[in-house]
């Protein structure tokens, strides 16, 4: 019984520990003296109103609240409300980017999405790349930002997270669910080794 419990939370552990697109995430970090930003998730468009399209790539306006994530054409939608800045900083342009872009503008209360992006669908991965750049040197200021819209069946929300670090509960998840993992690979691995012997 015990072994066939093994790979069940296994898989249930992998299940909790994927992301589920229910809201944009962006994080942005210092990594290897550059700073770089990763978003994913979703974004229910239902209760937003439809402003304007173009396009254009990859940039930060901390004292205005903009961040903007990948490249190319796309659409922007008002009536987001949350922070009016994250830091201090003027416009800096990303040296490299890549995906869809998503941006969220705190202080116009505005965002973006693809132009041909269909409501509440996953809007895989974007990145946006500063190359010798640092919080610093952009005027950034670490921590957790989050805008919302809508009610019940149409809320959603955009958060950005400047040098955040996984929550406890996460770590304590992931964790859980490659013990139970190695946990399954040792039974299997031990399982080939006793049929091997009998052979």
């Amino acid at each position: 019984m015990k072994k066939r419990l093994i790979p069940i939370f296994g898989a249930l552990s992998m299940f909790v520990c994927s992301p589920s697109y229910g809201a944009y995430f962006l994080d942005i970090g210092e990594i290897g003296g550059n700073v770089v930003a990763s978003g994913s998730g979703s974004i229910n468009l239902a209760s937003l109103t439809f402003s304007l399209s173009s396009s254009t790539s990859s940039s930060t306006i901390p004292s205005g609240a903009l961040v903007v994530v990948g490249s190319g054409p796309y659409s922007l939608f008002n009536g987001v409300s949350g922070p009016s800045n994250f830091g201090t900083g003027g416009l800096d342009f990303a040296d490299s980017n890549t995906g869809g872009l998503v941006a969220i503008w705190g202080q116009t209360t505005q965002l973006a999405v693809p132009l041909t992006y269909v409501s509440g669908s996953n809007l895989g991965v974007s990145t946006s790349t500063w190359n010798n750049s640092t919080f610093a040197s952009l005027g950034l200021t670490p921590g957790t930002y989050v805008w919302n819209w809508g009610r019940e069946s149409s809320a959603d929300s955009f958060t950005v997270r400047i040098g955040a670090v996984p929550e406890p509960a996460t770590w304590a998840m992931m964790l859980f669910g490659f013990g139970f993992i190695g946990s399954a690979l040792r039974s299997a691995k031990r399982r080939q080794k006793v049929a091997v012997s009998f052979a």
